[in-house]
């Protein structure tokens, strides 16, 4: 199946990115629109296209990054990044349950030219310890910054976590 990673437009995706948002979270870690919207707004966000189709219904997946400066989670306050302008904030990456692995390397990898076009040197973000996702970041180079229980609430402990671009 081909695929093409877009810049978001908002206006034009933001029904798929809410369906989406409901397929991946749970309903306690759902982004509501306001938020969502803001982190676009404020940042760089891209979805994933099935077939390459700007349509409603085609998009498998979504990631949004912000300045770390705009972030004020547990970690990312005190960071010593924070006010070098170097790092990227990944604020909420999701993928429909169904769609394909390669989606995630997808995104991944376009995510990162697009942050290193914009003069970025790393990417934060945080990330539930108990899922392969950690495990999958840790061993593509990831290094923990910090653990935090219980994180936003959510009953889960949440890896706070540094890559390089």
């Amino acid at each position: 199946m081909s695929v093409r990673v877009d810049r978001m437009n908002w206006r034009v995706d933001k029904e798929d990115i809410l369906v989406v948002e409901r397929e991946a979270f749970p309903p306690n870690m759902h982004s509501d629109e306001r938020d969502l919207f803001q982190y676009v707004r404020d940042g760089y966000g891209l979805v994933v296209r099935r077939h390459g189709i700007i349509r409603r219904g085609t998009i498998d997946g979504y990631v949004v990054a912000v300045p770390l400066e705009r972030v004020s989670y547990k970690g990312c306050q005190d960071d010593v990044d924070r006010g070098l302008k170097n790092s990227a904030y990944v604020e909420s990456l999701a993928i429909r349950p169904e769609a394909q692995p390669s989606i995630f390397m997808d995104l991944v990898t376009e995510l990162r030219e697009t942050l290193i076009k914009e003069g970025f040197r790393k990417v934060k973000m945080h990330v539930p310890v108990d899922e392969k996702l950690y495990n999958g970041l840790i061993a593509f180079g990831a290094r923990e910054l910090g653990r935090f229980g219980n994180f936003m609430g959510w009953g889960k402990t949440f890896a706070y976590l540094e890559f390089q671009l």
